[in-house]
């Protein structure tokens, strides 16, 4: 099983955690850090992504979208963006299925094999949404990189268009990586499914960001107990869903669950924007790195 995680240009010493909870949780892992930095750790493989060169992936960059915006300041959103050009290249350099990718604060608690299989489609880029409008590669799988190369393909296309429009249909501001994926899921459904994230109609569920901010806020505003509903946004549909009551996220025993009808739904994966990472270590944690 291949774990793609990929750090340009900076590399957070919390990603220890992250590859920790990996090969905790998953014994058929294989992972792989794709940096354009040196990055060692045992029982990894390092990828340079000095090495590759994504079709389309200096065209976006030449474009250069966030120059001038309220994004500059913050390098993460082109990273972000540009990490879908690598991931194709990288999908398509492994040659395994499936890949599995992650953003770099995300611990899992289920090994890919337990992972109901109804719920993927091989032929996509299966991706966790936020809502409609923002996709959050809070957990992905994909088979091939067929997918991912007309993904490339659209996102340059937007970006070029809103470039020259001065993105006068998103109020002036440049598209994120979350509102590309989305943007070209509701216009064509045939490159991205969307992996089940309420427990309605699977067993098995998967968070994009949502339940980790739920438990513990952000990096810039952890959760405090008296906060526990300050945090959530009535625009998207797990936020609605934990505010109505109709679902309760929990974590017990190092163990991430939403409650529905008194039924128990296990979490895949959990988003931990606040960095927090001991709090929510899986069962069995060990250090392997």
């Amino acid at each position: 099983m291949s774990y793609v995680l990929i750090l340009i240009d900076y590399s957070p010493s919390y990603i220890r955690y992250v590859l920790n909870s990996i090969l905790s949780v998953d014994k058929d892992a294989e992972i792989y850090i794709c940096s354009n930095k040196k990055v060692e750790y045992k029982n990894t493989k390092f990828i340079n992504l000095e090495d590759i060169s994504p079709k389309g992936l200096q065209y976006f960059k030449d474009l250069n979208i966030y120059h001038n915006t309220p994004f500059a300041a913050n390098p993460l959103w082109m990273t972000s963006a540009l990490r879908v050009f690598y991931l194709s290249e990288i999908v398509k350099l492994l040659n395994s299925k499936p890949v599995i990718h992650f953003d770099n604060d995300v611990l899992i608690y289920k090994p890919f094999s337990e992972i109901i299989t109804d719920d993927l489609d091989d032929s996509k880029l299966n991706i966790t949404p936020a809502s409609l409008k923002q996709f959050v590669f809070g957990y992905s799988v994909i088979n091939n990189n067929h997918s991912l190369n007309q993904i490339c393909i659209e996102i340059n296309q937007i970006a070029n268009y809103g470039h020259s429009n001065n993105w006068s249909f998103n109020n002036g501001k440049p598209f994120t990586e979350m509102q590309f994926l989305s943007n070209i899921y509701n216009k064509n459904q045939n490159t991205l499914n969307l992996l089940p994230t309420l427990p309605y109609h699977s067993k098995v569920i998967f968070d994009p960001a949502n339940y980790g901010q739920y438990f513990d806020g952000t990096h810039v505003n952890p959760r405090k107990r008296i906060e526990i509903f300050r945090n959530l946004n009535l625009n998207l549909n797990i936020d609605v869903e934990i505010k109505t009551k109709r679902i309760k996220p929990v974590f017990k025993n190092n163990s991430p669950y939403v409650l529905f009808n008194q039924n128990k739904f296990e979490l895949v994966n959990l988003h931990i924007h606040s960095k927090r990472f001991k709090k929510f270590l899986p069962k069995g944690y060990k250090e392997y790195v």
